[in-house]
């Protein structure tokens, strides 16, 4: 199990993006009119109710993309299968890359030696 650095996420999460980002429009319009219309009663209430259930969308946006994350990012982590199957591939990756290391120096080394051997064969033929 792989965990790929695509950015998949469902339409719910980009639903909840979209309703934190309206949150924060609405709580600052709410805001607003707030304070500009302090002397309306009936108009402050309204967006004193405006502004908590802005702070509600927030808290159902953030819990709807906090799922959504959970679910595609961190919880692989904390399986058991994740790091066994990361493990073995890593463990068969560094095998391979010693095996052929391996190889490579055992060529060079036999080059070496023969080029040697030669040398001291010259050497004694006087």
């Amino acid at each position: 199990m792989e965990i790929d650095s695509k950015i998949n996420f469902s339409t719910k999460f980009y639903f909840s993006i979209v309703l934190i980002i309206f949150s924060f429009i609405i709580g600052q319009i709410a805001k607003l009119l707030f304070f500009i219309y302090f002397t309306d009663s009936q108009l402050r209430n309204f967006c004193l109710v405006i502004y908590i259930l802005s702070w509600l969308m927030l808290f159902f946006g953030v819990w709807l993309a906090g799922k959504d994350y959970y679910l595609q990012k961190i919880k692989p982590f904390l399986s058991y299968r994740f790091y066994h199957n990361s493990i073995k591939n890593k463990t068969k990756q560094a095998y391979g890359l010693t095996k052929a290391g391996t190889k490579k120096l055992r060529e060079e080394a036999k080059k070496r030696t023969v080029l040697i051997q030669e040398k001291v064969k010259n050497k004694f033929k006087r």
